[in-house]
């Protein structure tokens, strides 16, 4: 009879013990953060700012998303909290003929601005430049865009960096048989400048 109590009671035991782990279990789990999806994390950038997402990486325990409005190309920083970082990659609406705009420091603030768009400073000039292609035009749009300036036969096209940017140099001959090339930034697609070769040269 002993015997019968001592098993027993011991399997009480043992399932007051599985109980209690199964209880910490759920307890622990329910206070982690929830894992941040990429669903998620373009949701709040889209949220928050208006553009579109061309890019996307995992980084820490959330995610680098790449945003290219009319004003410029960001990287902003999504962590399970929220938005944590915005940097700039580069900006439009430089005019001809301008110079771009100096490098600076990150905005030390990251609410929104009133516009609805990212305004932060670019990133510091260490910062290598970007030639992930999910960013850049493709040559068949630069050639696109290029005819659209100077209607010809495009005889050449080469991407090249200059000053930490990517630009796309195409190289049009017109019906009279002149030569231009054109020169587009390789992620806003902007026609920076057109150069006609002399019939001297």
């Amino acid at each position: 009879m002993n015997y019968a109590k001592w098993r027993l009671g011991t399997a009480a035991a043992a399932v007051i013990v599985i109980v209690a782990a199964a209880a910490i279990y759920l307890v622990v789990r329910a206070d982690s953060s929830p894992e941040l999806t990429l669903a998620a994390a373009e949701e709040e950038v889209l949220g928050q700012y208006s553009g579109e997402i061309v890019g996307s990486k995992p980084l820490g325990e959330g995610y680098a998303i790449q945003l290219r409005s009319t004003q410029g190309l960001y990287e902003l920083t999504v962590e399970p909290a929220g938005i944590a970082a915005i940097r700039t990659l580069e900006r439009y609406g430089i005019e001809e003929g301008g110079a771009s705009p100096e490098p600076g420091s990150p905005e030390p603030s990251l609410s929104p601005p009133p516009t609805a768009t990212p305004k932060p400073t670019p990133p510091p000039p260490a910062s290598s430049p970007s030639t992930n292609p999910s960013i850049l035009i493709t040559e068949q749009k630069a050639t696109e865009l290029a005819l659209g300036k100077i209607p010809g036969r495009v005889k050449d096209i080469d991407m090249e960096q200059e000053g930490g940017k990517w630009y796309y140099f195409v190289e049009i001959e017109n019906k009279d048989g002149r030569e231009a090339d054109v020169q587009l930034n390789a992620a806003s697609g902007k026609v920076v400048s057109v150069t006609w070769d002399d019939d001297d040269d």
